[in-house]
C-alpha cells in the first residue's frame, strides 16, 4: 500500500466510499477537527454531552458515505461539511427547545418545598442530638457538669475552671476529656 494513498483525502474518500472499513475509519480521524469546531461553536469542551455529539457525528459522516451522490457534482468534502454543519445547528436548537420546555414547568426547588424540607429535617435532627446530648449531660455528676457547662457554654478557660475546682490545670484537663469520653459512649450508646 502507497504512503501517499493514505495521506490523499481525496484517495481516501474514494475508498471509504467504496466500503473500505479501514479508510472509513482514516477519513473519520481526518474529519475529526471538522466535527469538533461544529460541537465547540454551541458547547463546552467541558461540557458532558460532548462526548456523545463526536460519536453522533461519527455516525452522521458514516451515514453521509451512504447518501452520497457522485452524480450530483459536489465534492464530498462540501456535502460532509454541510452534513455536519447543519446537524449540529439542529442538535443545538432541539437542546434549547428541550430547555425551555423544561423551564415552562415550575421547579420544585423554585417553589422552596425542597430547601423546606431540608431545612425541617436538619432543625429535627439537630433538635433529636441536643436533647440526646442533654440527657447525657443529666447523667453525669453535679462536679461533671459543672465542669462541662463552664467550659462549652459559659467559654470560662480550662485554667481559670481549675482554680475554681482547686485542682492543676493538667487534672482539669484529664477530667474534661474522660467527661467528653464518657458522653460519647453515652450518645452512641442511644
Amino acid at each position: 500500500m502507497d504512503k501517499k494513498a493514505d495521506t490523499d483525502i481525496n484517495y481516501i474518500i474514494q475508498m471509504s466510499l467504496k466500503g473500505d472499513k479501514k479508510y472509513q475509519e482514516i477519513l473519520l480521524n481526518e474529519l475529526k477537527p471538522l466535527i469538533c469546531k461544529n460541537i465547540f461553536m454551541y458547547w463546552s469542551l467541558s461540557d458532558p454531552i460532548a462526548e456523545d455529539l463526536l460519536q453522533e457525528g461519527y455516525i452522521v459522516v458514516l451515514q453521509s458515505l451512504k447518501d452520497f451522490d457522485m452524480n450530483k457534482g459536489v465534492h464530498f468534502l462540501a456535502f460532509i461539511h454541510s452534513k455536519i454543519k447543519y446537524f449540529y445547528i439542529n442538535c443545538y436548537k432541539k437542546s434549547l427547545k428541550d430547555a425551555k420546555n423544561l423551564n415552562c414547568y415550575p421547579d420544585i426547588d423554585d417553589l422552596g418545598i425542597v430547601d423546606f424540607k431540608e431545612n425541617t429535617e436538619k432543625k429535627i435532627l439537630e433538635n433529636e442530638k441536643i436533647s440526646l446530648l442533654k440527657t447525657c449531660i443529666d447523667m453525669l455528676s453535679a462536679e461533671e457538669q459543672q465542669l462541662i457547662y463552664c467550659f462549652y457554654f459559659d467559654e470560662i478557660p480550662i485554667g481559670e475552671i481549675a482554680k475554681d475546682l482547686n485542682i492543676s490545670y493538667s487534672a482539669a484537663c484529664s477530667k474534661k476529656s474522660r467527661i467528653i469520653k464518657k458522653l460519647r459512649n453515652c450518645v452512641l450508646r442511644r
